[in-house]
């Protein structure tokens, strides 16, 4: 948007964020959002990211930058069969690369997926682990369940 500052357009892109539906920036609710809340919120999100670095890049040469002995990578890549869902192009090859990258890292990594027989068979030689969790878009006590898989190197 033109004539805004970086401060500016970043607070017009919190605000979409917080009153998109799932945070997709496309889709909007009908339910009442308090951002007096949220405002109060990016105090506690500072002091949690005091020592993050987020960067937007493809994973391949990001990992090779910070790859080192201590590093910890937490990766989160588009699931495996959704990538429509995402931007940006994400597809099969790319999962084999990043399988390929991780197995040649010196740091270690945790790495959340779809519970899917695709990646199960790609990641078969890393710690596996299924996990659980509800619907995160729902405030229903009986929400939908999602089958997960945590994948690591130690």
């Amino acid at each position: 948007v033109c004539g805004l500052t970086d401060i500016q357009r970043a607070a017009r892109y919190f605000h979409i964020i917080k009153i998109s539906y799932g945070a997709d920036r496309k889709t909007f609710g009908t339910n009442r959002k308090n951002l007096a809340n949220a405002i109060e919120y990016l105090e506690e999100i500072q002091q949690r990211l005091k020592n993050v670095v987020i960067e937007n890049r493809d994973f391949e040469s990001l990992i090779k930058v910070y790859d080192r002995s201590g590093a910890l990578f937490y990766l989160d890549p588009p699931y495996h069969g959704t990538e429509k869902y995402y931007s940006g192009d994400f597809g099969e090859e790319d999962h084999i690369r990043l399988k390929e990258v991780l197995k040649g890292i010196k740091g270690r990594f945790i790495l959340s997926y779809n519970n899917d027989e695709f990646i199960r068979s790609l990641y078969h030689d890393f710690r596996i682990e299924e996990i659980s969790r509800s619907n995160n878009l729902t405030n229903k006590t009986n929400a939908e369940r999602f089958e997960e898989l945590i994948i690591r190197n130690f």
